[in-house]
């Protein structure tokens, strides 16, 4: 689903903001990844992920805060929490396309990474 261009472009992106804001819920999703990594790439991959956690600012939504809400019935607790975060003044950015209209139809702020990602095909 994404390129080695991809990262490079992502890697841009991200460098330019002082604060990287994540979830244990998206963290615990990333882990996940590794389960679809075999050989030594698995063990690269979780290399990366532990080294770039210290860059990590985790914020912690309680789930229960978030159940039976709209967002959770539509989209889920991990998308639910990133809904909650926004609220916090953080800029998200996704490729989940109804997560980003949902975002923006809230006038948060947020980034569709496919939007960008297309700026840089040639």
């Amino acid at each position: 689903m994404f390129s080695a261009e991809d990262y490079d472009t992502l890697s841009a992106i991200v460098g330019r903001f002082g604060i990287l804001a994540t979830t244990p819920n998206i963290l615990t999703e990333v882990s996940n990844f590794a389960d679809q990594i075999t050989g030594s790439h698995k063990d690269a991959y979780i290399g990366s992920f532990v080294g770039r956690l210290s860059m990590l600012n985790e914020h912690y939504v309680p789930s229960n805060k978030l159940v039976g809400s709209d967002v959770f019935n539509l989209f889920g607790l991990s998308d639910a929490v990133i809904a909650e975060i926004a609220t916090r003044e953080l800029l998200v950015m996704t490729i989940d396309l109804p997560l980003y209209q949902y975002l923006s139809a809230m006038e948060l702020d947020v980034l569709n990474f496919n939007h960008i990602r297309t700026a840089y095909w040639t």
